[in-house]
């Protein structure tokens, strides 16, 4: 039996790392919502679920690494790049996205980026190119309601629910 080293490798450092993390977070101190609400509605009850989260999957990931891999004849063949250029366009378009975040401002950056994403996965998902304007505008329009959808939820959960101040830009919004 062959063990995926990868694997093996990950799943040891995630689930030292959520056991180090859950012992960590029993040391965080009650606050008055800690108080209030108790349990998984406080802070620490929340991050305490996204630990033993992580923990289940580490778990999860080193049993699965000592199953035999399954080779499909098309990865065999395919020989593996270190990046796509699909990833390498998204990874580029969060960076100018953290570039332009304080200077544009939250609202204005992130539809961009809400657009590109949307826009950009859609249409390599359908192969569809510029040039079929009938289904590239199809797309533009969900990108677009998307975008904004979320970008009022986002608002409405964030600032005026929970309080949080987003980057303002030199927009003002």
């Amino acid at each position: 039996m062959k063990i995926k080293r990868r694997d093996l490798i990950l799943g040891i450092i995630l689930l030292v790392s959520s056991v180090i993390l859950l012992f960590e977070t029993n040391r965080i101190p009650d606050g008055p919502l800690d108080r209030m609400v108790g349990g998984a509605a406080s802070p620490r009850g929340f991050i305490t679920i996204f630990i033993y989260a992580l923990l289940f999957f580490s778990v999860l990931l080193l049993i699965s690494s000592f199953r035999p891999a399954k080779k499909k004849a098309e990865e065999q063949a395919v020989p593996h790049k270190l990046i796509s250029k699909e990833v390498f366009f998204l990874m580029v378009a969060l960076l100018i996205y953290i570039a332009i975040l304080r200077t544009v401002g939250f609202n204005v950056s992130s539809f961009l980026l809400l657009m590109f994403f949307i826009t950009y996965l859609q249409m390599h998902e359908e192969r569809v190119t510029t040039k079929d304007k009938k289904k590239f505008n199809n797309i533009l329009l969900k990108a677009f309601i998307i975008s904004i959808s979320s970008l009022i939820f986002l608002n409405v959960v964030f600032v005026n629910l929970l309080n949080v101040t987003l980057p303002m830009g030199f927009f003002g919004f």
